[in-house]
């Protein structure tokens, strides 16, 4: 339980202080922590792209209990050519190339630091949004991860 309550701790400062008065979307426990930004829940489809759309950046902040691993915003965010600032985790460079597609940072204070460089840099934080965009869409789409799983399964013998 104080693991949880300080992740979560965690991730109230991380989202308060790199988005700096942006919007929160998602689960309503974040209406308890962050009223003032608060939006409310938002379903896949037109609505979450025309918020990603109409966005400076995307913030990707894990779960608590989640220590290593990518959340669906980086690749949604990706393909939608949105510049995405993503907590390190050491698949980011598996998947991804973060100096040429995503901002990410491993502190607090590192993400404030690339939430200026790329609000500061707009160019640059939209040619590694549309960077992140190809590869989401040449790599990590649906039918690239059939295809992945059946090849795997196919070496497995299964």
């Amino acid at each position: 339980a104080f693991a949880f309550r300080l992740g979560r701790r965690k991730r109230v400062e991380a989202v308060s202080r790199l988005l700096d008065g942006g919007a929160v979307f998602g689960d309503e426990g974040w209406r308890e922590f962050i009223p003032n930004h608060y939006q409310g829940r938002i379903g896949y489809g037109e609505k979450l792209r025309a918020v990603y759309n109409g966005s400076s950046f995307v913030l990707d902040v894990r779960q608590p209990q989640a220590r290593t691993g990518l959340t669906q915003r980086v690749f949604d965010a990706g393909c939608c050519g949105v510049p995405v600032l993503t907590e390190w985790t050491p698949e980011l460079e598996v998947l991804f190339d973060p100096q040429r597609e995503l901002f990410s940072y491993r502190t607090i204070e590192e993400g404030v630091r690339k939430r200026e460089e790329l609000l500061k840099s707009i160019p640059t934080a939209l040619r590694r949004a549309e960077e992140a965009r190809r590869r989401v869409l040449h790599q990590h789409t649906y039918p690239h991860r059939v295809r992945r799983i059946l090849e795997a399964l196919k070496e497995a013998g299964i």
